[in-house]
């Protein structure tokens, strides 16, 4: 495995740095030192003394006591003192160039990892608005319309995204943790630069450099751990967020789903309930041509009903025959009988698009019973409560109100019949009671016509019959004046004869005065005959007569 840990990179640009420096400076280096050591006076061993006579003493006066006397020499090094000047400028400038490198690269990190952080949710909102693009079509207004497939394929839409959302969280934490490396290697190989430049000026010993830097590695690390274990605390919680948005858009997903069970069913009830209150059912167009031929039937039966009482007026006398009323009659009869007969047609033609038209509402309740048993938006007990509280009881509804508008319009069709019957009957009634009074008019008239023509010719019968008596009994009288043997004689058969002919006379006067009697008493008759006619007449016209009854 060639992959260091920070430490160990570390040490090993730390080993190299000393290999440089010792392969570089070594000889110099020795050389110093030994003529340092050279200066120094000779070291005297000191012993500590025991401890229990030192209770009484201070602590750090005896370990001052194992010190070595060494008086400071005043001695000129001046290109020492200049070398340690340019030694310090040369650690600090190294030191200053480390730190800012430091910051800068700490710098550089925030505004990475700012840069980072916003990207991912700028990526991460745009999918978040995505998916609620595809989720918004579970809303009530558009799920209606889709089918059981397009709502799981909505799913699938939105499932789509998890993978990709997971991938955008990894290359997120993978994004933050390569930022980390940029900053450890190079501030890595600021260190070395550092070691370097801190072994080339000299102002510390290697072992403080190395504690130095090694203060500053584990610095490094511990920030980068910190840094690190920040990253994978929020990655796992932006794990655990995507997690619980799954389980929540599942969650909502599946009220979508309950609620688009839901709404298709009541969406398809209420379409079943529209369709029976829509003219197919509730006014179906055959029901309606059947309801429009009747009514162009009834208009043309009580046209025709109207036309032929109206036409009873010309039968008034003198046209009022028997035969004239019978054809009335029998008229009135073939009316109403061809509408009964169309009426009963009709009703039975309205029953039989009835039952069809309840046929079809089953059948609409049957399919809408197995559609909604598909969507399973209720309990199956519930499911057939709402259909028999709802549905049922519209089929119901419209089976009552279509038997009782048939009903009602049978029995007021029917009534109506029977009171065109009824006025037939009753002008039929007054039609042959007028006929009646007409005849019984006309055969009283011609009886008292032949009363007073048998009267006169009664009179005059019996007048010829006695009048040719009498003229004989005159001719006799005549002959026997011309048989008068003397003038007694002959007056007295002349005077006899007069009387005769007198009593002829009379004869006529009296056959006169009796004829004109019987004569002159017929008008009467007549005119009493005419007002008992013209006052029973208009009783049955309903009418004032024009003489008060006789």
């Amino acid at each position: 495995n060639n992959v260091l840990l920070p430490g160990q990179s570390l040490l090993k640009g730390i080993q190299a740095a000393e290999d440089v420096r010792k392969k570089r400076n070594s000889e110099k280096i020795d050389a110093l030192m030994k003529k340092a050591r050279e200066r120094l006076p000779s070291l005297e061993v000191r012993h500590p003394p025991r401890s229990d006579t030192t209770i009484f003493t201070k602590p750090q006066a005896e370990v001052s006591r194992l010190l070595p006397d060494i008086e400071p020499q005043k001695t000129q090094l001046p290109h020492v003192k200049s070398m340690l000047e340019t030694q310090a400028k040369r650690h600090s400038k190294a030191w200053d160039t480390f730190t800012s490198t430091r910051d800068t690269e700490k710098a550089k990190l925030e505004l990475n990892v700012k840069q980072i952080v916003q990207n991912y949710q700028n990526d991460l909102s745009a999918d978040e608005e995505q998916i609620r693009v595809e989720m918004k079509m579970l809303e009530p207004q558009q799920v209606m319309s889709f089918s059981e497939d397009k709502v799981r394929e909505t799913w699938a839409l939105v499932a789509q995204h998890f993978p990709i959302r997971t991938e955008l969280i990894e290359s997120f934490a993978r994004a933050l943790d390569s930022a980390e490396e940029t900053r450890r290697q190079s501030i890595n190989d600021a260190l070395v630069s550092l070691v370097g430049d801190l072994e080339a000026a000299a102002r510390i010993g290697p072992g403080e450099a190395e504690r130095l830097l090694e203060q500053e590695a584990f610095d490094l690390n511990v920030s980068i751990l910190e840094n690190k274990r920040t990253y994978a605390d929020f990655a796992q919680r932006l794990r655990i967020s995507q997690v619980s948005l799954e389980k929540s858009l599942l969650q909502e997903w599946e009220a979508g789903f309950a609620q688009w069970r839901v709404l298709r069913t009541r969406h398809a009830m209420n379409l079943f309930i529209a369709l029976l209150r829509s003219p197919a059912f509730a006014s179906p167009p055959s029901v309606a041509a059947v309801f429009a031929n009747l009514r162009d039937r009834q208009a043309k039966v009580f046209q025709a009903s109207k036309d032929h009482w109206v036409r009873i007026t010309s039968l008034a006398p003198p046209q009022l025959r028997t035969k004239n009323v019978e054809q009335w009659t029998l008229g009135c009869r073939r009316i109403h009988d061809s509408w009964d007969a169309d009426l009963d047609s009709a009703v039975q033609n309205l029953k039989r698009l009835d039952a069809e038209v309840e046929h079809r509402a089953q059948a609409a309740l049957l399919t809408l019973r197995e559609e909604v048993q598909g969507y399973q938006g209720y309990p199956p007990e519930e499911m057939e409560a709402l259909l028999t509280a709802e549905c049922v009881s519209e089929v119901t509804k419209r089976r009552e109100t279509s038997s009782d508008l048939l009903g009602h319009s049978e029995a007021f069709l029917r009534r109506q019949a029977a009171e065109w019957q009824a006025i037939s009957n009753a002008l039929g009634v007054w039609i042959a009671q007028v006929h009646t009074l007409y005849d019984a008019r006309k055969q009283r008239t011609a009886e008292e016509d032949a009363a007073v023509r048998k009267a006169l010719r009664t009179h005059r019968e019996s007048f010829n019959a006695e009048n040719g008596r009498r003229e004989a009994d005159l001719d006799e009288a005549i002959q026997l004046v011309e048989w008068g043997s003397s003038e007694t004689v002959l007056d007295e058969r002349v005077a006899e004869a007069l009387a005769k002919l007198a009593a002829i006379e009379a004869n006529y006067r009296d056959f006169h005065r009796t004829v004109l009697a019987t004569v002159r008493q017929y008008p009467g008759t007549v005119r009493h005959s005419n007002d008992d006619y013209h006052v029973r007449l208009c009783y049955k016209l309903c009418v004032l007569p024009r003489v008060g009854p006789g």
